[in-house]
């Protein structure tokens, strides 16, 4: 109520993320220290019931953006999914239902945001060209992402096995739903980092830059500054800053061909989850 007195009875479900930043660090609850468990100077109940808000508004994904959330010792740029964890994400201890294995493969690719990529539907995907329109909440605009014909025809089948419907949302769930698929699996496989829809955009990033992806175009793919980019989610590259000033031999595998050697694994997976039905989800088993 009193957030809703803040914003002079703005209608919670129009709420921006400007909107949401005001209430968070607004002088009425303002909060000395977060850490996941201790709100100082927070009303009772408040930290908890703004959860809920955005997690209904789907917004969620950006509470980390202006909460303090704490990334993984090392920073956070340090932070990706490198070749062996998607393996074994798409492994039998891995993902259990379609729903994330998709989301995960478009993610690593499209450098998007969770808020944006659970907007997906089949009427913003052009098949042709290999190209999905997407919404970027943050910055308020759309942008046009490129997909690789091997992940485009993962996702195509996906739509056909699942009959979803033309406007009808790819990954239809809450945010919550999606998070705790991930970390589960992450947990299932004892990967050492944590997983989540954040590591997304890292792994996008940090793998793209490494297979020879220009700056330029992963600004364009992510709809993300460079500066930002290189400040928050592109991992160092020793192998390549070794090769550069110490003249040791690096071989860079270019992305495509890098993408069309993970293919089998997520395609292996997709088909394994398709037949066994173990995850309840709505798009698990046919």
């Amino acid at each position: 109520h009193d957030a809703w007195l803040l914003l002079e009875h703005k209608d919670p479900m129009g709420w921006t993320n400007e909107d949401y930043h005001k209430i968070w660090t607004s002088e009425q609850f303002y909060r000395q220290e977060f850490n996941g468990k201790k709100f100082e100077g927070v009303p009772e109940g408040f930290a908890s019931t703004f959860h809920n808000l955005m997690r209904v508004t789907k917004k969620l994904d950006l509470l980390g953006g202006f909460a303090g959330k704490k990334y993984p010792k090392g920073g956070k740029s340090e932070w990706f999914l490198e070749d062996e964890d998607l393996i074994q994400l798409c492994g039998e201890n891995g993902y259990q239902d379609n729903e994330t294995l998709v989301g995960t493969l478009m993610g690593i690719n499209l450098g998007a945001r969770w808020s944006s990529i659970s907007e997906i539907t089949p009427n913003t995907i052009n098949e042709k060209d290999l190209v999905i329109l997407m919404y970027e909440t943050k910055v308020k605009k759309f942008t046009s992402r490129l997909i690789p014909r091997p992940i485009m025809d993962i996702v195509q089948q996906y739509i056909k096995d699942y009959n979803i419907q033309p406007t009808e949302q790819l990954f239809p769930h809450e945010y919550d739903w999606y998070l705790r698929s991930m970390k589960d699996a992450g947990r299932r496989c004892n990967l050492r980092k944590t997983i989540s829809t954040h590591i997304l955009k890292h792994t996008s990033v940090t793998q793209a830059h490494r297979h020879g992806i220009s700056a330029e175009n992963i600004v364009e793919q992510t709809g993300t500054d460079w500066e930002t980019l290189k400040k928050h989610y592109r991992a160092r590259d020793d192998a390549k800053m070794r090769h550069e000033y110490l003249g040791e031999k690096i071989d860079i595998i270019p992305y495509i061909v890098w993408l069309n050697g993970l293919i089998p694994y997520f395609q292996s997976a997709y088909e394994r989850i398709k037949k066994s039905g173990i995850q309840n989800g709505v798009r698990a088993r046919l």
